[in-house]
Order: C-alpha cells, then sequence, then structure tokens
C-alpha cells in the first residue's frame, strides 16, 4: 500500500478487473497508516477529505480511496466493482430490482452502463427509456405491451414508472 500512495498517485486507474476485498484491505491499510502517522498516507488522505481528524475512521479511509480512483463515494466504487462482475443478464435483472430499493450508488452506477443493457429484455428497455427499441420490440411482439414478467412480475409500465433515471439523465423524462 504505501508504494500506492506516493505523491504522484492521488488519482489512480482501477484495474480492469477490480477486486472488493483488495479495495477494503486498501482502505484498512490506509487507516493504519494514517494513525500511526506515516507521511504519505496523511498527504493522501489530506489530499482527498475535506477535513481530517486526528485519527482516520474506515469509513473516512475508504471514501479516500473511492475518490482516488475517481468515485464521488464508497457505495459507488463497491457498486461498480459488484455490478462489473456479472453478466448483462444479471446486470440488467439488478437493475429491475434496484428500481425498486434505496441503491442510488447502484442505479447510478447501472444506468452510467445503460447501453449495454438496451435490447437485453422488454422490461429492462422500457424502464431504460430506449424509446426506439421498444417501438421495434413491439412492432414485433404487440403482446409485449403487457407482458408480465421481471423481478416484479408487473408489466414494463410498472417499471418505467418507478425508473428514477431522470436523477442522472436530463434527457430521460422526454423519452
Amino acid at each position: 500500500m504505501s508504494e500506492n500512495l506516493s505523491r504522484d498517485s492521488h488519482y489512480r486507474k482501477l484495474p480492469l478487473s477490480p477486486d472488493l476485498n483488495h479495495l477494503k484491505t486498501e482502505a484498512k491499510t490506509l487507516k493504519k497508516q494514517f494513525n500511526s502517522g506515516d507521511s504519505r498516507a496523511r498527504n493522501f488522505a489530506l489530499f482527498h477529505l475535506t477535513m481530517v481528524p486526528g485519527q482516520l475512521k474506515l469509513a473516512d479511509a475508504q471514501f479516500a480511496i473511492a475518490r482516488s480512483y475517481g468515485f464521488k463515494s464508497w457505495p459507488r466504487l463497491k457498486a461498480y466493482v459488484e455490478a462489473r462482475a456479472l453478466s448483462n443478464e444479471d446486470r440488467a435483472d439488478l437493475l429491475l430490482k434496484s428500481i425498486f430499493e434505496s441503491n442510488y450508488a447502484l442505479l447510478e452506477e447501472l444506468y452510467s452502463h445503460h447501453e449495454t443493457l438496451l435490447g437485453v429484455n422488454i422490461f429492462v428497455t422500457c424502464a431504460l427509456g430506449d424509446l426506439e427499441t421498444v417501438r421495434s420490440m413491439l412492432e414485433d411482439t404487440p403482446e409485449f405491451a403487457t407482458i408480465v414478467g421481471g423481478p416484479r412480475k408487473t408489466q414494463p409500465i410498472t417499471y418505467v414508472a418507478h425508473a428514477p433515471f431522470g436523477i442522472w439523465d436530463h434527457t430521460y423524462p422526454e423519452r
């Protein structure tokens, strides 16, 4: 960890296949090094945190690690890592489930890569607001308008009605 906290590594690139356990260990190591007075760890934390207490808490260390990889928060980094490990179908299912939950960090992460989920099924395509693909799917299979499915076993319109994607995408409400 200490070599990762050099002066030039305030912003780092996340590996293509990030490991959440490694990131957790990295945060614990930062906390330990910071609290033991390691100057590189202290400088690293000072760079990424607005206020640094005398002793660094694990949540603060996690936040600093997330920020160093360009994420707004630890939950956002965690959601990104967990979602990357899933297949497109599983990611699409997770998106539909998350619409009805309060995990906005996960939803925001999933939506930020929505183009990889378009066309997976009518429920996801509707929820993502891909109007042209929905039209095409309905022309091919009109029954899709009233089909029941997805994790909530409901019609596609229900997923659209509950999708909060307009929070992050100003074009979503128009679609």
